[in-house]
């Protein structure tokens, strides 16, 4: 089994307190599957043994089927993709291509549902939130909550 995993700037997520919960994903995950990671910046360091493909936003923005973005993800074949992102144009336009493509998607919110977070946004990012995640939120395959806080809320 493959799942490629995005997550749009992995140096914060990974060395964050909130997200330390995902390098021990991916280590446990990698015992059991092959385990790729998309993201858009290069990682100081790769966590554990999964293989890291970094892409511009652009790429993941203008994803068609004669990018070499879409070539790569072909190529990747995943039979899974885990989005590790909720406010992000570029993990919308992923899913999409999953939706497409008729890849599994699986979302982690991340507590970016919370009403504490979504207040700390200006209302720009609300108008995100109706376009993209109302999007991202109806097509996905399954959600995995953070926490039993989000799960009661989801």
């Amino acid at each position: 089994m493959k799942v490629l995993h995005f997550i749009p700037n992995l140096d914060t997520e990974v060395g964050s307190n909130i997200f330390r919960y995902k390098p021990d994903l991916f280590g446990n995950m990698s015992e059991r599957a092959e385990v790729h990671i998309l993201t858009l910046y290069k990682p100081f360091e790769t966590p554990g043994t999964a293989t890291v493909h970094v892409c511009l936003s652009a790429d993941l923005i203008y994803l068609n089927k004669r990018s070499a973005l879409a070539r790569q993800l072909l190529e990747i074949n995943p039979d899974v993709v885990h989005i590790h992102a909720g406010w992000n144009f570029a993990a919308y336009m992923l899913q999409h291509w999953c939706v497409k493509n008729r890849k599994p998607v699986v979302i982690s919110l991340d507590k970016r549902l919370e009403p504490w977070h979504i207040r700390r946004h200006s209302p720009v990012n609300l108008i995100k939130f109706v376009l993209f995640q109302r999007y991202m939120l109806r097509h996905a395959d399954a959600i995995h909550p953070v926490s039993e806080q989000e799960r009661k809320r989801l």
